[in-house]
C-alpha cells in the first residue's frame, strides 16, 4: 500500500493529532490538505502568497504609472499607488470573506474522517 500512496506524498501535507479519552485510549485523527493543482503545477500557499503580492504590486504600479502620466507629479502618482493597492487589498479580503458565507460550488464536507 505503501508503494502506492508515495508518488502521491509529495502533493499531499497531512497532519496527525492525537487525543487521549482515558488512560488507556487514544483517538488519533490525520487530517489531509491537499496541495490545489492548476495545470501541471501544484500550488502552494507560499506560492499562492507570493503570487497574490507580486501582482498586486505590479497592478498598483500600472495605477501609478496612469496617474504620472495623467498629473506629471510623482508624489500624486505614488500616493494614488499607493492607496490604490490597499483599498483593493481590503476590498478583495471583503470580498473572500462575502463568498466564505455562500456554498454555491463549494466542495462538500465528508460525512466522515479517519
Amino acid at each position: 500500500m505503501l508503494g502506492l500512496a508515495a508518488p502521491l506524498a509529495k502533493h499531499i501535507r497531512s497532519r496527525l493529532t492525537a487525543q487521549r479519552i482515558n488512560n488507556s485510549t487514544v483517538r488519533a485523527r490525520i487530517t489531509i490538505f491537499p496541495i490545489a493543482k492548476q495545470g501541471n503545477v501544484f500550488e502552494s500557499k507560499k506560492r499562492s502568497i507570493a503570487k497574490a503580492a507580486s501582482y498586486r504590486f505590479f497592478g498598483s504600479m500600472v495605477t501609478a504609472s496612469i496617474a504620472y502620466f495623467l498629473t506629471s507629479k510623482w508624489e500624486v502618482a505614488l500616493g494614488i499607488g499607493l492607496v490604490d493597492g490597499v483599498a483593493k487589498m481590503a476590498g478583495y479580503f471583503l470580498h473572500e470573506r462575502v463568498w466564505a458565507h455562500i456554498k454555491w460550488g463549494a466542495p462538500k464536507r465528508p460525512d466522515y474522517e479517519i
